[in-house]
């Protein structure tokens, strides 16, 4: 919102703050003195208009428009404009120096840097603690016990947020002098979730074997193979591990209206990943051939209902009550699980490329 929004803003409120209670003042006295408990003379409007008012009868005219209506609607404006006059006046002189200021009510409170470094300092020397880092040029000390807490760092485009992460993590430097310590320095093991990424080409020591990357695009990404964890030792398969891919690949949204096709899905799903769990050397690359070689929902519904491991583990029933069959084919609902399906792919893919 603009400078000038916000003024206009502003003024309606105190001016609908102003006539609220100017209305109340002036209905006040207005009363007191229309039905004359208090004399205070105002000016009539009543004298302004005729006599007579043709078609009005004269009684009606005399005594219920101008002798009751616009009487008392005189005191009302009389009253209203004084008292607007006198509140607007007291209204900016009492709130003048208060306006523009922010207002602490509750939670956490705002805290210059020098402040805030006094308070964790005494904080620290109260619960025997010591810096384990140091933040910004104005060394704002991290205590050692806070370390396995949460930190946010919260800012708008270009307010430093990646900076103050550096900092974290490789210390304090000044005219390329490093004047404190950074995580880095402990020789802890790191995780780091690197989506721009920035610290990549800092920290990631290539060839050296000592760090992983996980990143699709790059050639030294990890080689995960979802089916490690899908089988055991024994190369059986694990049932709970099934699950969690399922329900982790194919999500069931339970506020969505396709919330029935989508758990058909993954019942679906989860009878392909049984499927290529039982064959020769299962990996990722032969799970994706497998979903493209059988796109086609007809096609993978008699794939799936006649292979032996999902029938041992008890998901045939649920292939044939999730893709139904129509005349020639799949009939509306088994569309609609393929559909589902086809989207939780799109997703994930999606996700992949923009990792």
């Amino acid at each position: 919102m603009s400078i000038e929004r916000k003024n206009i803003v502003k003024f309606g409120r105190k001016l609908k703050s102003v006539s609220i209670i100017s209305a109340f003042i002036a209905f006040f006295f207005g009363l007191l003195t229309t039905r004359d408990i208090l004399y205070i003379p105002f000016y009539d409007f009543s004298n302004l208009l005729p006599v007579h008012m043709f078609p009005l009868p004269d009684n009606f005219w005399q005594k219920s428009i101008k002798g009751f209506l616009i009487y008392n609607l005189s005191a009302f404006i009389n009253f209203f404009t004084i008292s607007f006059i006198i509140t607007y006046f007291v209204h900016s002189k009492l709130f003048k120096d208060r306006e523009g200021e922010e207002v602490f009510k509750r939670g956490a409170k705002k805290l210059e840097a020098k402040e805030l470094v006094k308070v964790i300092t005494n904080d620290m020397k109260e619960k025997g603690d010591k810096p384990y880092v140091f933040l910004s040029k104005d060394k704002l000390p991290i205590p050692f016990k806070e370390t396995v807490r949460n930190f946010l760092f919260l800012g708008k485009v270009g307010s430093g947020k990646t900076q103050g992460i550096f900092n974290l993590v490789f210390g304090l430097y000044k005219n390329e002098k490093k004047e404190s310590i950074g995580l880095i320095d402990y020789s802890q093991t790191l995780i780091i979730y690197d989506r721009k990424p920035d610290f990549t080409q800092l920290l990631y020591r290539r060839g050296t074997g000592k760090d992983f990357l996980f990143d699709p695009r790059d050639t030294d990404c990890l080689k995960w193979n979802i089916f490690n964890d899908l089988l055991t030792r024994d190369k059986n398969i694990n049932e709970s591990m099934v699950d969690f891919f399922a329900q982790a690949l194919c999500p069931v949204d339970s506020d969505s209206k396709s919330s029935h096709f989508q758990e058909q899905a993954q019942a679906v799903f989860k009878a392909v990943l049984v499927k290529v769990a039982g064959m020769k050397n299962p990996n990722n690359k032969i799970l994706i051939d497998f979903l493209q070689a059988n796109g086609e929902g007809t096609q993978l519904r008699n794939v799936l209902i006649v292979d032996s491991n999902v029938k041992k583990y008890g998901l045939q029933s649920s292939v044939i009550n999730s893709l139904t069959l129509g005349q020639g084919g799949l009939d509306n609902q088994g569309n609609s699980v393929m559909s589902s399906l086809n989207k939780a792919f799109v997703k994930r893919s999606a996700e992949v490329v923009s990792f």
